[in-house]
């Protein structure tokens, strides 16, 4: 009796090897399951491969084309926290508070250079001052000295005549008074008393002769006086200059007044200096800032342009109203989004998008037809598509 045909006795292992005979029902299900299983591996292996492949040969056909390529720019999108932005305008708040200081002691100084002019003006006042006053002084004294002179002229004429009257009178009073004495004619007491006399009248010719030798005494105190006010005003040497107690007084005033005027003279001159050179250095920083608030990131981060890194050795493709272009898939199926504004100044360095690292350029403004969505693909391509498709 065969094992197989009885259901309750149990199979043995070598039946399951029997089982898988060529003539055993069983074959074909499970052939055609390991062929399934084979072909879908099969299939699977060749689509991940094929799949390898065409990522390989893409990537080396994009890095190839980039190589090339020189029509490419990147679209650049700015936010608040972006750390070029960040240090611009950490760079914009501290170029502005050392303009500020700067300006700080500009205003010192203008306050400093007023006082200096203020001071050299009131040093001026009065040395012009002292000036008119000595001469003024100087002249009246010339004036009273040439009176003095004329005066003394007179004196002389009229001593010399009283000289004369005095002594023809005093020769005949004494002629007379002596015969009258001789002959009995007056007493002794007149004869005394008319000696007296003409004592008298000698005396009065010793008096006008003092009183003229007081008037040319004073004619040339007046004259130093009047030289010595004048060199008080003047920058002489004062071991030669004739010089009085008085003219010293002034002289020290109006010398203190000329130094204080040359310090003043000086401290203008230095202060005026300080201010040119702090004009400058505020008018440079007036630039930087200028450059710095013109930064294409701080025009990008208010949302009044679009902005677009181009480098370098893509400058020569790059002109005003260019065409841009951006493609769907990569370098295909793609559209004109918009134009090229301008070429913004100042040189920036931005992350390839293209190579991991970073590279030099110039930033573009852009005008963009799509609302602005071009700006989020990663690169833009200028005068036409890059494959011409």
């Amino acid at each position: 009796m065969s094992v197989a045909a009885n259901p309750d006795v149990p199979r043995p292992a070598w039946a399951e090897k029997i089982d898988l005979a060529p003539n055993s029902p069983r074959r074909p299900l499970t052939l055609v399951l390991n062929k399934f299983i084979v072909t879908l591996y099969r299939t699977v292996g060749f689509v991940v491969l094929t799949l390898i492949l065409l990522g390989l040969v893409s990537f080396l056909f994009t890095k190839v084309f980039f190589l090339f390529n020189r029509s490419w720019i990147a679209p650049t999108l700015v936010s608040p926290t972006d750390e070029r932005v960040v240090r611009l305008n950490a760079e914009i708040v501290q170029q502005s508070a050392l303009r500020d200081k700067l300006l700080g002691e500009r205003a010192v100084l203008e306050v400093s250079l007023r006082d200096a002019e203020r001071r050299e003006a009131t040093g001026m006042t009065l040395q012009e001052s002292l000036t008119r006053a000595a001469r003024a002084e100087a002249n009246a004294r010339s004036s009273e000295r040439q009176r003095l002179q004329r005066l003394s002229s007179e004196l002389d004429e009229v001593r010399s005549q009283v000289a004369e009257a005095t002594r023809q009178f005093a020769d005949v009073s004494r002629e007379s008074l002596d015969e009258q004495y001789q002959s009995g004619l007056t007493t002794r007491d007149k004869y005394a008393a008319g000696n007296l006399q003409l004592g008298q009248l000698a005396q009065t010719n010793l008096t006008l002769a003092e009183k003229d030798s007081e008037l040319t005494a004073r004619g040339e105190q007046m004259k130093r006086d009047a030289d010595a006010l004048v060199s008080a005003t003047r920058t002489l040497d004062p071991a030669r200059a004739p010089l009085n107690v008085d003219s010293l007084r002034l002289r020290q005033d109006f010398m203190r007044g000329a130094l204080d005027v040359a310090k003043a003279q000086d401290e203008r001159k230095a202060c005026t200096d300080v201010q040119t050179s702090l004009d400058r250095s505020v008018a440079r920083y007036d630039e930087l800032l200028k450059v710095l608030s013109e930064s294409p990131l701080l025009k990008a981060l208010s949302g009044k342009i679009t902005i677009a890194f181009v480098p370098y050795q893509n400058l020569t493709n790059v002109h005003t109203g260019s065409t841009v272009f951006a493609c769907r898939l990569g370098m295909f199926v793609c559209r004109k989004v918009g134009q090229i504004n301008q070429v913004l100044s100042g040189e920036v360095s931005v992350h390839s998008p293209i190579e991991s690292k970073n590279e030099r350029g110039l930033m573009l403004e852009l005008s963009l037809e799509d609302g602005g969505h071009a700006a989020q693909d990663q690169v833009l391509f200028l005068n036409h598509a890059p494959l011409l498709l």
